[in-house]
């Protein structure tokens, strides 16, 4: 999910991005689908890596579940463009020790 978004945003301006309903639906449901299967990741792991912001990218599915008419652009795209980055990353070293 991570790599589909960057592989749309990366050589998208926000100016497009803001533009193009099909990409904004198709990462506001890949984000729903990153933090729901974050919800599955068993405490105990999410405990170990403390690094990664567990409960924002929850509240953040929930969110864009039940308030999708209040998702603001710019917002979305500063997720996409500054948290998106740094979870994969962590998800990267969390794999590697798995």
């Amino acid at each position: 999910m991570i790599d589909k978004i960057e592989s749309f945003t990366n050589n998208t301006s926000y100016e497009d991005f803001s533009k193009d309903v099909n990409l904004i639906d198709a990462t506001i449901m890949r984000l729903q689908v990153i933090g729901e299967n974050m919800s599955n990741i068993p405490y105990s792991l999410r405990k170990q890596h403390k690094s990664i912001r567990w409960k924002t990218f929850l509240n953040m599915r929930n969110f864009f579940s039940h308030k999708y008419s209040a998702i603001n652009h710019e917002l979305l795209w500063q997720i996409v463009k500054n948290r998106i980055p740094v979870l994969k990353e962590e998800i990267t070293k969390i794999m590697q020790t798995i």
